[in-house]
């Protein structure tokens, strides 16, 4: 039974990290009313075998006190026959219990766990764990760790173990990752280690610029974009722009390209062959090789197979005949065929590859009407807190299942029974503006099926947005410093904090310019236009701060005065820096 090379594995450590062995390797799920052990997975079968075989019923003397106390134990072996890579370790034993899982986030899970701890008959796993390490010729601080755990014959335990450093323990910079896909690369293993999230659909939500996209960003960054599917939704996404649809494709035929030589030769042929009236049906055949020759050319031809140039008149009157009769045949055949769309080609790459995450990112998801763009999809993001797929799987239609069995094949689980399901490994993001006045309201069924988890604005001035200058002329402002100040004043006008600006609205430094034209428009139009002639209004300037101002006027000879002046009125000040 292969297992994760970091598992079981001795004296290595990731440099300001942790580096944890699991001891354990995941078989399935037990749910409440059925057992559903992943017996597909090599070596899963002999091992459940083995281990009843092996299994004992007094658990009086086992010790597990060490481990963790969110697990039910079903099941303990006692093995007698231990090897190490095909070596048999003289008196030694080796304990494995099977454990479910009780964990709020993993419940149900099926467990074999070898871990060292494990304590039966006052035999410990350590003292076996020892003799695999002399066996391995491993010193006490020496760096292995094993790859498979397997049960042969009913009852003989065999582990296959690699030793990294047989001296020294093994720090690792980067990450966990790093240090598997080396260790795979040892065994001969070329697979990449994936992590695939427990949040299988999220929605991001925030005010404008909070950084909900950028996330996003970060979370797939380092990931291949042939695993990242993305969309963004607009009041006119429906559901065939995201699912797919059959659409018209003009198949117009392709027609060869003749040079004169070779229309010689055809023609020549034609006529030696006996056929009535070969020039006609010659010309009228190869109408698109001849209709843009000049006349030399095409006296050319005629006297190439011994008619006389009086005969362009016949190929000319031909080839009109040739276009006319064509017009409405082959060469413009309609035909239809389905357009998979984001959703569809998402769903598909992720059941071809269930080891790694497949991402499908909707951008503004409140932007489209979530109910028209999903229609009965929405049953699907119901996902078992068990195996992470579909609860409820739906009918598809006739040419979404065409479609798909042609990817996966007939009978594959992904359009099993002419059903959709989505598998564990299809996560699902999605951003959203708090700011938008969604057309299309978003309705708690749908709402309740997503994770939530908000972007708040970030005033650090330690990170890339911190750093952002505002310059009017030669003063310059921190955007940070005037974001937090205009901010108050935005939820003092609106009561809400959705119409603030976050953090990453600019993505840059600023002149006046592109100030004026990006932040103090969203300013005007989302905040004050409504408010002129209150006190809430803030477009306000002069040494006091109490003077109203248009937006247009920032578009004249006074723009300077009346950005640096709004400043103060603000209490934003100078960046001295």
């Amino acid at each position: 039974m292969k297992v994760d090379v970091t598992s079981m594995f001795f004296n290595s450590s990731i440099k300001g990290g942790t580096a944890t062995a699991a001891w354990g390797t995941s078989i399935g799920q037990n749910a409440s009313k059925s057992c559903k052990i992943e017996t597909e997975k090599d070596g899963v079968i002999d091992f459940i075998i083995g281990m009843t075989y092996k299994s004992v019923t007094n658990f009086t003397s086992l010790d597990i006190s060490r481990g963790s106390g969110n697990r039910q134990l079903l099941m303990l072996s006692s093995f007698d026959k231990v090897f190490v890579n095909h070596k048999l370790l003289e008196g030694a034993r080796y304990h494995v219990i099977l454990v479910k899982e009780l964990s709020v986030s993993h419940y149900g899970r099926l467990i074999i766990c070898y871990a060292p701890y494990i304590k039966y008959e006052e035999y410990s796993n350590e003292q076996t764990i020892e003799l695999m390490r002399n066996a391995l010729e491993c010193s006490e601080n020496g760096c292995w760790f094993v790859y498979d755990i397997s049960v042969k014959n009913q009852d003989e335990l065999h582990f296959s173990a690699v030793v990294v450093n047989p001296e020294y323990p093994m720090v690792y910079q980067g990450t966990s990752r790093e240090r598997s896909l080396e260790w795979n690369a040892m065994i001969g293993r070329d697979e990449e280690v994936y992590e695939i999230p427990d949040e299988k659909q999220v929605i991001y939500y925030g005010c404008p610029g909070s950084g909900k996209s950028h996330k996003v960003k970060n979370i797939v960054d380092n990931v291949d974009s042939d695993y990242v599917f993305r969309t963004t939704f607009h009041p006119d996404t429906d559901y065939s722009a995201f699912v797919g649809c059959y659409k018209p494709l003009g198949d117009t035929i392709r027609k060869q390209s003749y040079m004169v030589d070779e229309l010689k030769s055809i023609l020549i042929e034609l006529k030696s062959s006996g056929m009535s009236y070969p020039m006609q049906k010659f010309a009228a055949k190869y109408y698109y090789a001849l209709e843009n020759l000049c006349r030399a050319d095409k006296e050319a031809i005629a006297t190439a197979a011994g008619f006389t140039s009086n005969f362009v008149t016949e190929m000319d009157k031909s080839i009109a005949a040739g276009k006319y009769m064509k017009r409405n045949e082959e060469d413009n055949n309609i035909t239809y065929r389905f357009w998979p769309q984001v959703f569809t080609n998402a769903y598909i790459k992720a059941w071809k590859n269930l080891n790694r995450p497949v991402y499908l990112i909707i951008e503004e998801i409140n932007r489209g009407n979530c109910a028209q763009i999903f229609g009965d999809l929405f049953q699907l993001l119901d996902r078992d807190k068990e195996t992470g797929k579909s609860e409820y799987p739906i009918k598809a239609d006739k040419d979404l299942v065409a479609y798909i069995e042609k990817e996966l094949g007939v009978g594959h689980e992904g359009i099993k029974n002419e059903e959709l399901c989505l598998p564990p490994n299809l996560i699902i993001y999605a951003t959203m503006n708090t700011s938008d006045q969604s057309l299309f309201p978003m309705d708690s069924a749908f709402k309740r099926r997503w994770d939530w988890e908000y972007v708040p604005i970030n005033y650090n001035k330690d990170i890339d947005s911190g750093k952002f200058i505002i310059k009017i002329d030669d003063t310059e402002y921190l955007w940070v410093d005037f974001l937090e100040i205009v901010n108050e004043k935005i939820y003092d006008v609106t009561n809400s904090e959705d119409k603030q600006m976050g953090n990453f609205f600019i993505k840059k430094n600023v002149e006046a310019k592109e100030f004026v034209n990006k932040v103090m428009f969203y300013l005007w139009n989302e905040v004050c236009k409504e408010e002129y002639g209150t006190q809430r209004n803030f477009f306000r300037r002069g040494k006091e701060g109490n003077i109203e101002f248009k937006f247009t006027d920032l578009f004249g000879a006074d723009q300077t005065a009346i950005l640096n002046e709004f400043m103060t009125g603000l209490g934003v000040k100078p960046n001295r820096a």
